[in-house]
């Protein structure tokens, strides 16, 4: 956990600096206005990207739709080129 929280404290100060320095570039020419729509593209190109993204296998045997879950799965198999691994789909609710 200390290794990822590690990298997500880089992640999010190589953040803040890109915004800096976009707003320096942008600020004093275009305004805030400009920085905010600029600001908003990553957001925008998530939001879209999200039509395509699947739900979770787990999420989908959690709620009582194993078939889904295995569709899930194949699919994910199918784009990394893996073969899916034997097994079944067990889940129970958490406590």
């Amino acid at each position: 956990m200390a290794l990822f929280s590690h990298h997500l404290i880089k992640l999010v100060s190589a953040k803040k600096l890109l915004h800096y320095y976009l707003a320096i570039l942008i600020m004093p020419r275009y305004g805030w206005r400009v920085l905010l729509g600029v600001s908003a593209i990553p957001l925008v190109l998530f939001t879209i990207a999200c039509k395509w993204l699947p739900e979770s296998p787990r999420y989908h045997v959690l709620s009582g739709q194993p078939e889904k879950a295995m569709k899930t799965l194949e699919w994910i198999a199918k784009v990394n080129k893996k073969p899916l691994p034997r097994g079944t789909l067990t889940g129970t609710l958490p406590i």
